[in-house]
């Protein structure tokens, strides 16, 4: 996994950061002309993480899961948050997940509003 941080920007308790997930499948093209039912874990999928506050970029994650596997947050926003947030940011030890939207599984997108910052 490669987590990229555009710029090191503050964050403060009572910030809220957006986050969108991104699920490419890496089905080839001749696979869709073939005009079968496809079976999406018989591919590799790319998956692309952004993460803002406000309108400012502060960082993206970006890995590809092969074919046949599943994530450790079974493709699901509110999972990877769970996960990742300890890894990703690490000053934030609490927060809380509101305003997700997983209607549509290839971009699903989630707030998060900090509640506390580990003191330095």
């Amino acid at each position: 996994m490669i987590f990229t941080f555009r710029n090191k920007t503050e964050l403060n308790v009572g910030d809220v950061l957006d986050i969108t997930l991104r699920i490419e499948s890496l089905i080839p093209d001749e696979d869709f002309e073939k005009n079968e039912v496809l079976d999406d874990s018989d591919y590799a999928h790319d998956y692309d993480v952004w993460f803002y506050k406000g309108d400012q970029f502060i960082g993206s994650s970006e890995f590809q899961i092969e074919a046949g596997f599943c994530p450790s947050f079974s493709d699901d926003i509110e999972e990877y948050i769970e996960e990742e947030m300890p890894q990703t940011y690490a000053d934030i030890t609490e927060y809380e997940v509101f305003d997700v939207d997983k209607s549509n599984y290839e971009h699903q997108t989630a707030k998060i509003r900090i509640k506390a910052i580990k003191k330095v």
